[in-house]
């Protein structure tokens, strides 16, 4: 007996909720590591979305959406805008990531590159009227999240929403060291498979610049 809808379930992970963060920071680093002369990024924010399974939310499982965004000033010049979105797709491509979506549309060209890693992480690298690297999660358990890792790229404290909303009294400004190893440390976002994401929380604050 044919069944139309087939019980959804989740994909394995080697990772859940406690340590999501850090394995999306680990993941941006990864990405920013070999840009030239990276200019380093104004903002981070954070936000927690719901999983859906047969069009129920799932409350063993949440995913979170990592955004970091580049300044206006720096969003603007080619760098950035142009050679920052052809060496990613270069990079990801010659690591066999799984490209999703690779748009260019407007005038001025607007760019968007969307893509997912083996483990199950997702970049989304935007080049809109802002620069901004998106890593997401993908629907993992729930569990104790007390994690509160520094921001990359020279993020300010006033300017890190997400550790500023997310940490509350465990959140640490970001320090000289934690400064100088940095980067090493409009449109919708993708959908990661068992995932809907139209839930956002809004305790990590909104998700674009």
């Amino acid at each position: 007996m044919n069944n139309d809808n087939p019980v959804q379930t989740p994909p394995e992970r080697d990772f859940d909720q406690s340590t999501a963060w850090s394995r999306m920071e680990e993941a941006a680093a990864e990405a920013i590591a070999d840009l030239p002369d990276f200019p380093g990024f104004e903002t981070r924010k954070l936000l927690e979305l719901s999983c859906t399974r047969n069009g129920q939310a799932d409350e063993e499982y949440t995913q979170f959406e990592l955004t970091y965004t580049f300044s206006a000033e720096d969003s603007a010049t080619d760098l950035v805008h142009e050679d920052y979105v052809n060496l990613l797709r270069e990079q990801w491509t010659e690591a066999g990531y799984d490209i999703r979506r690779d748009e260019a549309f407007g005038e001025p060209a607007f760019y968007e590159l969307d893509v997912t890693r083996p483990d199950g992480i997702n970049y989304w690298f935007r080049a809109i009227n802002y620069v901004s690297l998106t890593v997401q999660s993908g629907c993992v358990k729930t569990a104790p999240a007390s994690e509160c890792p520094p921001p990359l790229g020279g993020v300010t404290p006033e300017n890190d929403i997400a550790g500023r909303r997310a940490c509350g009294e465990n959140y640490d400004e970001p320090t000289a060291e934690a400064d100088a190893i940095a980067p090493f440390e409009g449109s919708q976002a993708a959908v990661i498979p068992f995932s809907a994401g139209a839930e956002r929380r809004d305790r990590f604050g909104p998700s674009s610049a």
